[in-house]
């Protein structure tokens, strides 16, 4: 019997279940990704993440070849091409990770599922995080405690691959960029695939950790000691599993090599970075749960209060506020997309508490320019930085305070507002402070509106009970 091994997001050869299950058979194994409209013109999504994803998948492609494999692309719904390859070679097994995405992937999911029953045949599907499924499943906890003893899985070393497939399916991975998404075409510095993500990991684990938790917050050092790695997670370049593993590895050879004045410092730092790696799970797990979490607030009584403003959401898009630090967050995350957390939830809450913007507007937004953009996570942060989680505090960050602790000398902000490079450090966090302000002004009076914001708010979260 034909075996498939579907990709979604996670494409690797390393550590991959459905590739080492499929190929455990001993029978011919199809690889393929199927790049589905539904999904990706869902809205969320966005240019720069379909670069990326073609950059991983022209990576595995290499990486298959060598192997004996092939991997095969096409655009369309899933089951479409599922009756191609059913009227070519009958019953088949698939085999695929879990996708844990908003509504879009949990539909589509359940139609897969209703075409695979239909047909009869197999669809097998395994966890490549420890997120739980299902009204039976497991405590998360306990989940996790099996799931991370689980074995690490060996690229195979040989595979057995179609001859011939239907004329749907294409081994050419341009036609990818035919696709049409939202965003434009921009080069940016991470680009995708499993042997970047690992080069990206060893670099972190021999260079860069060392300061993790002490430059996490400041943008303009924080890339050289994060570990970049969060795209690669996302997009499944890195199995989670073998990451943790790696960390638990190095924590080992620290306690035998490092000098015992340095080991509590260094100790820390891959801790930080371990409980991040489990914290990310956790996020997914309440997409899973409530994958209308991109469009319903977890608190209904915030619905329409905030409102829709084409000229502040613009000046906030192209980072033209009239506040430097922010503008320079921002035109940083749209160049590289990326940037620290700390900076990622001060440009959440600008947006949906300061500017009073939609909440899944400014969650749009910061999706398409996030390369690491994970629905599970992304959403779940827009609703707590919008304070519209039932259980959480309404956080409104003070830019300008943002930027003085952050980025005291104006360092970050002179590498991306280069107009402003002549400041010194007394002037540049505020420049309109100045008898000729060298910059945009302010589009907003940023106490007026925190505090009339903070006001309002607050008094909505105060009165009465929360509404789900």
């Amino acid at each position: 019997m034909l075996q498939l091994v579907w990709f979604k997001r996670d494409i690797r050869l390393f550590d991959h279940q459905a590739i080492h299950h499929a190929v455990a058979t001993g029978e011919k194994v199809l690889f393929m990704y199927i790049a589905e409209p539904s999904i990706w013109q869902a809205g969320d999504l966005a240019k720069r993440h379909l670069t990326f994803m073609q950059q991983s998948l022209e990576d595995i492609q290499q990486s298959l070849r060598k192997i004996g494999g092939e991997l095969y692309v096409a655009i369309g719904e899933m089951e479409s091409i599922l009756d191609d390859i059913y009227k070519m070679y009958g019953a088949f097994r698939m085999h695929s990770h879990y996708e844990h995405g908003i509504q879009p992937t949990f539909d589509r999911d359940l139609r897969v599922k209703r075409w695979m029953h239909e047909h009869t045949c197999l669809w097998t599907e395994y966890a490549d995080f420890p997120v739980v499924r299902g009204k039976n499943a497991p405590r998360r906890r306990d989940f996790l405690k099996e799931w991370i003893k689980e074995p690490i899985l060996a690229i195979p070393r040989q595979v057995f691959s179609l001859s011939t497939v239907p004329n749907e399916l294409t081994n050419d991975l341009t036609i990818l960029e035919s696709l049409q998404v939202p965003g434009e075409e921009k080069a940016i510095d991470i680009r995708g695939g499993e042997k970047e993500g690992i080069a990206y990991a060893k670099r972190f684990f021999e260079e860069k950790y060392m300061r993790y938790n002490i430059d996490m917050n400041k943008p303009y050092v924080a890339p050289s000691s994060s570990s970049i790695i969060s795209p690669y997670l996302t997009w499944g370049n890195i199995s989670l599993k073998s990451l943790m593993r790696a960390v638990q590895k190095h924590m080992k050879h620290l306690k035998q090599t490092a000098n015992p004045s340095e080991y509590d410092f260094l100790f820390e730092q891959l801790k930080s970075f371990q409980a991040r790696l489990e914290w990310r799970s956790s996020f997914v797990q309440t997409v899973e749960n409530f994958p209308m979490m991109h469009i319903r607030s977890l608190d209904s009584r915030f619905e329409g209060i905030r409102h829709q403003n084409p000229e502040l959401l613009n000046a906030y898009i192209k980072g033209e506020t009239g506040f430097p630090f922010l503008d320079a967050c921002m035109r940083s995350l749209q160049q590289t997309g990326w940037i620290n957390f700390k900076q990622r939830a001060m440009l959440a809450t600008f947006g949906c508490n300061v500017l009073l913007l939609d909440w899944r507007v400014v969650g749009k937004v910061l999706a398409h320019a996030f390369t690491d953009y994970d629905p599970g996570i992304h959403w779940k942060q827009m609703q707590l930085q919008s304070g519209i989680d039932p259980k959480h505090h309404i956080p409104m960050h003070n830019v300008i305070k943002q930027g003085k602790e952050n980025d005291p000398k104006g360092e970050f902000i002179k590498l991306y507002i280069p107009e402003l490079r002549h400041l010194d450090d007394t002037n540049i966090h505020e420049p309109w402070s100045l008898e000729i302000n060298p910059y945009i002004t302010p589009i907003i009076d940023l106490k007026q509106s925190m505090d009339d914001h903070k006001k309002l708010l607050y008094g909505i979260k105060k009165n009465g009970h929360a509404s789900e």
